[in-house]
């Protein structure tokens, strides 16, 4: 596909699921008839703690958006983020998968613009508390795991876990489902994340989902970073934090070559026909790069005692 294709019909459409009475129900917006920005940032474990987890964030900005609308917009609404560019089926996809958190107001007195703050999951990440008691002997981590799920609103996902652990004495787990996934997560040598609204729990030694081919002719331009390298590009549905990808990309004097397999750590998705961007920025882990700063900053002095 030429590159010029993907300047013309960007497309973004929002999914909300709404309620009439006991029922529930979808309204959808998109940007066939009313103006939509939305940044989408999605980020796997690679901060202090290896095994924390992050509820993905996104912020939609709807502009001139009906009161009637507006109205129906409530905390915890669910949102679906779907983008891409029409005529073109395979460039569409789901990007987000969320809740609403807040809704604000502005107006310069000719636009008003609505602005939404969404996360994918701390309505279960951070304001439930659980009690897991483990009082049989012989259970395993996943049947665990298969329990906690039955009383979330989360879908779970076990891939495969590094160690399908046998309690065999009894346990119990006290704290957000957040702290709670990071403890079991650390207890069988597993990777656990989120994505839209599905925890996966993945093997330490295998921790990704597949692998996707970079389309070179959405690459702007690409930076090294400490621990692999940085990625701009013509906006992409199908980058996704913990997926491999496959990138043979030829540079030239101004622009840096690179080919491999490497693994997606972050992702952001800048959408707005207004402001002409519909851009994604990837980064990408280089193992032994990221295992050489790691021992770096590992070695470098936490304190200096000096004596006069």
């Amino acid at each position: 596909m030429n590159k010029k294709e993907y300047h013309f019909n960007r497309y973004i459409k929002l999914i909300f699921t709404l309620m009439d009475g006991e029922e529930t129900y979808e309204f959808e917006l998109d940007t066939s008839f009313i103006d939509i920005e939305t940044k989408v940032s999605l980020s796997t474990n690679i901060e202090k703690d290896d095994h924390a987890i992050y509820s993905n964030k996104a912020s939609i900005t709807i502009y001139n958006l009906p009161l009637k609308i507006k109205n129906e917009l409530l905390e915890n609404t669910p949102v679906t983020i779907t983008a891409g560019y029409l005529d073109l089926p395979e460039t569409q996809g789901v990007i987000y998968n969320g809740i609403i958190e807040n809704v604000s107001e502005s107006s310069d007195g000719v636009t008003s613009r609505t602005q939404i703050q969404c996360s994918e999951a701390n309505d279960e990440f951070q304001k439930l508390k659980y009690i897991i008691s483990i009082k049989k002997t012989q259970v395993k981590a996943s049947e665990v795991l298969k329990r906690i799920s039955e009383h979330s609103k989360l879908e779970f996902e076990i891939q495969k876990l590094g160690i399908d652990l046998i309690y065999t004495r009894a346990r119990t787990y006290n704290g957000t489902l957040k702290q709670i996934i990071q403890s079991i997560a650390r207890d069988t040598n597993s990777h656990a994340f989120i994505s839209r609204r599905k925890i996966f729990f993945l093997d330490n030694k295998e921790p990704v989902l597949d692998e996707l081919i970079c389309d070179i002719e959405k690459v702007k331009n690409i930076t090294e970073t400490d621990t692999g390298y940085s990625i701009d590009m013509i906006f992409d549905h199908r980058m996704e934090p913990n997926y491999n990808l496959s990138i043979k990309y030829e540079g030239n004097r101004f622009k840096k070559s690179l080919e491999g397999i490497y693994k997606i750590i972050r992702v952001e998705h800048d959408l707005s026909a207004l402001n002409n961007s519909f851009t994604s920025k990837i980064e990408l882990e280089d193992s032994l790069k990221s295992i050489q700063t790691k021992e770096k900053n590992e070695n470098y002095p936490k304190e200096i005692k000096i004596e006069i």
